[in-house]
């Protein structure tokens, strides 16, 4: 019941993109994100209204255990961080993926069904948190988990990333997990020439 009190409902209507914030263009334009999949959506008789509600997932749910299906730079480790230090707090579960050699984004049906079972096998309430694409729990007949993310401006992201796997720390974390990893080329490390 604690993550249903804290739930926060979105206002479509109220969506402003970043491209209209940084332009400072007023008046008429047109509709970006919610708006414009709204558009889409009456244009092809898909759907009449679009509510608030209807994009909030945590009514939906199932299992009070939030499923944050990590997307790589976008402020995600922030957000671990956060939810590791209140489940202390707060007194609920936190659980995370290993570290691994390589990471599996995309999931096998089989790897999604182990994950799905995994999730729903945390004592609620809690999270757990993993690089990987949607996974439909109740696909495989498992209640569903309130799912969360992040999201980034497209180029932001990848110039994060450009910084993030040249920095000396990522290294350094990566051969004490996995000593028989080579360290890459200096050359490769500079950011700027």
């Amino acid at each position: 019941m604690k993550l249903k009190e804290m739930e926060v409902k979105l206002q479509p209507e109220d969506m402003v993109s970043s491209n209209q914030l940084i332009s400072g263009v007023s008046g008429i334009v047109e509709p970006t994100g919610v708006k414009a999949m709204m558009k889409l959506l009456q244009s092809t008789g898909q759907m009449k209204v679009l509510e608030p509600y209807q994009l909030n997932n945590t009514r939906k749910a199932k299992h009070e255990i939030v499923f944050f299906n990590r997307v790589p730079k976008v402020g995600s480790q922030t957000l671990m961080e956060l939810l590791r230090r209140l489940s202390i707090r707060n007194d609920y579960g936190f659980h995370q993926d290993r570290v691994q050699r390589v990471e599996t984004i995309r999931l096998s049906p089989e790897d999604q069904a182990a994950l799905s079972a995994l999730v729903a096998s945390y004592e609620p309430p809690g999270v757990y948190i993993k690089h990987v694409c949607f996974t439909n729990v109740s696909d495989f007949g498992l209640p569903e988990p309130i799912y969360i993310n992040l999201v980034r401006d497209p180029i932001e992201r990848v110039i994060s990333w450009y910084y993030y796997v040249r920095a000396p720390w990522y290294y350094v974390e990566r051969k004490l997990a996995f000593p028989d990893i080579p360290l890459p080329d200096p050359k490769w490390l500079k950011k700027v020439e």
